[in-house]
């Protein structure tokens, strides 16, 4: 996260809490194939230029963070 550009931050704030109490509002990393898997993407930033793939372990209560992704 430090090599983000700061103005990108606030915007990858608004996942993190939209995860904390949404985590199956993302997308499903290979929606055709398997549309309820647990590992989903969000992404964030002007025009989704970057994006969170993220693991809900349900059964723990815990979303697990694998990538941040930056286009920009």
């Amino acid at each position: 996260m430090a090599a983000l550009p700061k103005p990108v931050l606030p915007a990858l704030a608004e996942v993190f809490a939209l995860l904390e109490i949404q985590p199956w509002a993302g997308r499903s990393l290979n929606p055709d194939r398997n549309p309820d898997a647990a590992v989903r993407t969000h992404p964030f930033g002007e025009s989704g230029v970057g994006g969170v793939i993220y693991l809900i372990l349900e059964d723990q209560q815990i979303v697990e963070l694998l990538e941040i992704l930056w286009l920009g």
